[in-house]
């Protein structure tokens, strides 16, 4: 009772605020119908209310933002607010609500459109009639506005934008009624009912695709909106009309733009792109089929500025995938199990993974498998993310997968390597889980600072220390809360032990060692600043682009002062005063900056840290 009586007050307030406003007001009101825009039940009304110049209404309104109804698209709400007022149409209709709300982004650029943001030269300025439509309702659609779309989404005619007899163009300044050519209806001529002209229907060949992207923006398909399955990553995104009429527009190969209308064909394959997502998609973003058959340049869509940053994120990672798969295609599978010849040198600087996959698929000839997995491994947000975590560099990741401790990146480098069996990987993460502790022991050293001092450390070696730990046959303590690297959290409390896992084996040599190393790669190898490192390569001790074998050769010859304070606490010499220690003796040294590096053979003789067990008596930790 009490919703019937708000209703009541609603109904009477809006008559007394009409009878009180005349002069001011159009004395026939209208209400939207469905389909139409405000500017469409505007140009209605002012036909209903006898008059033949559209911007009476305009006028009544007091408008500022827009000089003629052609231009009313949205604007500031009180504005629209003073414009329902004039036609009549009550404020609590749920039609309208859209219209009352200052649209977040909207401005000179965009414009608001029942939901969803279009750039404002997606509207035409021309007034657009489908005459069977217009024959079969009698009102103005808001679809017809959309400057893309050339024919009517349910009739599917073509839209007619001219006056068949005067071939003037349909304007919305004058108004003889919606039926009629505006320019035509003067005194001494009848006006030109449009109804009397049927277009022709488009030549839709994909329905269904053509059908997804009409839904997208059109206000009378919010039924048929609910019940489209789309892909989940899509559905996340919104409605995503803006990416779906971009991405018709590049299949153009007149380059229509954002002023023209889109061929039926570029909106199927747009349409069936999304609907097929992501292999469709997938198949127009690989690099063999960019620019083929006039399709136009799809993957430029991954730097399109008016799509929002997370489509732009989205679009970017299924690109990197089909290049990656091109790639995989290229490398030589007869260099999976065997090193590089030598090492592989990159002229210019390291770039990001995306520049790298392209770099190698522009290569002609085949591709050494381990450059392939490298390559895969940068342009993977998760295998960064994974080696930040650990405290290695990205190539080391390989040997890590290799050894069943990494099943997290099968969807990485599985279409490269050969995958642990089902249930036979377990992440390193969660075999580390049992020697979580949440406070240090004064009996241990940070893992890092122990592998570091004993000499050089590739991807194998971290493998048979995490082997080592995960097995139990190296006590270690893992602290999590520390929010550091593993490497770094991690605390061994047997030296000797850590040594012995270091030593074995036949072979050090990995793989990844022959590959280019980033600045950011030798600085989780070195665990110094990416600053210290590009002073290296400035002053010639490391090469711009190192690799393993660079890194290892550097460490065979030179030592950074922690390494000294480590290696002589492991041999049970407190070293309180190294710097001074070492400045005075005659040992090689280079100093860069406020860094200093030392000759290792020297360091070793002087303080006589070549051999014996180790023991933590008098350590000093940095």
């Amino acid at each position: 009772m009490s919703e019937l009586t708000e209703r009541h007050d609603v109904e009477v307030a809006h008559a007394v605020y009409r009878a009180t406003s005349i002069g001011r007001v159009l004395a026939l009101p209208v209400d939207l119908e469905a389909g139409e825009h405000l500017r469409d039940a505007a140009f209605r009304a002012v036909s209903r209310n006898g008059f033949s110049n559209s911007g009476v209404v305009l006028k009544l309104a007091k408008s500022k933002s827009f000089k003629s109804l052609a231009a009313v698209h949205g604007g500031a709400a009180d504005e629209i607010g003073r414009l329902i007022d004039v036609l009549g149409i009550r404020k609590d209709a749920d039609a309208v609500k859209g219209f009352l709300t200052d649209t977040p982004g909207c401005g000179r650029d965009w414009v608001e459109f029942f939901g969803i943001n279009l750039r404002r030269r997606h509207m035409a300025s021309r007034r657009r009639v489908s005459p069977t439509s217009l024959r079969k309702h009698g009102t103005q659609k808001a679809m017809w506005s959309l400057q893309p779309l050339a024919f009517d989404v349910a009739t599917k005619e073509e839209l007619l934008d001219y006056c068949p007899v005067c071939q003037c163009g349909l304007g919305w300044c004058k108004n003889f009624g919606i039926n009629f050519c505006d320019r035509c209806g003067r005194p001494e001529q009848a006006a030109v009912d449009l109804r009397d002209f049927p277009q022709p229907l488009a030549d839709i060949q994909d329905e269904a695709a053509v059908q997804l992207i009409a839904d997208l923006v059109d206000p009378e398909a919010a039924d048929r909106r609910s019940k489209l399955q789309l892909h989940p990553e899509l559905t996340q995104l919104g409605r995503g009309a803006q990416f779906a009429v971009q991405m018709a527009g590049r299949f153009e190969s007149s380059g229509a733009g954002w002023g023209g209308c889109l061929q039926v064909r570029s909106i199927e394959r747009a349409g069936r792109a999304i609907l097929e997502w992501p292999t469709s998609l997938e198949n127009l973003l690989a690099p063999n089929k960019a620019g083929q058959d006039g399709e136009g340049d799809i993957s430029a869509l991954c730097s399109d500025q008016t799509l929002s940053p997370e489509l732009r994120s989205l679009l970017k990672g299924r690109k990197d995938k089909c290049l990656g798969r091109v790639v995989v295609e290229k490398v030589d599978r007869s260099t999976s199990s065997s090193n590089p010849s030598a090492p592989i040198r990159q002229i210019g600087p390291m770039k990001h993974g995306r520049v790298e996959l392209r770099r190698l698929n522009e290569r002609a000839g085949p591709i050494h498998a381990v450059e392939a997995a490298v390559a895969l491994l940068r342009c993977s947000p998760q295998a960064r993310s994974i080696a930040n975590g650990i405290g290695v560099p990205v190539p080391h990741l390989i040997d890590l997968f290799d050894e069943g401790l990494l099943p997290e990146l099968i969807p990485v480098l599985g279409p490269l390597k050969t995958a642990p069996a089902p249930g036979q990987g377990v992440s390193l993460f969660k075999q580390l889980e049992p020697s979580q502790r949440t406070s240090i022991s004064r009996d241990g050293l940070p893992l890092f600072d122990l592998a570091f001092a004993l000499g050089g450390l590739n991807g194998k070696q971290w493998n048979r220390i995490f082997r080592a730990i995960v097995t139990g046959a190296m006590k270690a303590t893992w602290i999590p809360a520390l929010d550091l690297p593993i490497v770094q959290s991690v605390f061994i409390f047997d030296p000797d032990a850590l040594a012995q896992v270091l030593s074995s084996g036949a072979t050090t040599r990995s793989h990844a060692d022959f590959v280019p190393l980033s600045q950011e790669d030798v600085a989780a190898a070195f665990g110094r600043s990416r600053t210290t490192i590009r002073n290296l390569v400035r002053n010639d001790l490391l090469p711009p682009n190192p690799t393993g074998i660079d890194v290892a050769e550097f460490r065979k010859n030179w030592m950074f002062l922690s390494e000294v304070r480590n290696l002589a606490s492991l041999h049970g010499m407190a070293l309180p005063n190294a710097p001074k220690q070492l400045a005075a003796s005659s040992l090689a040294r280079i100093s860069i900056g406020d860094t200093t590096i030392w000759s290792r053979v020297g360091v070793q003789e002087h303080f006589g840290l070549d051999s014996g067990s180790f023991s933590f008596a008098g350590r000093h930790t940095t």
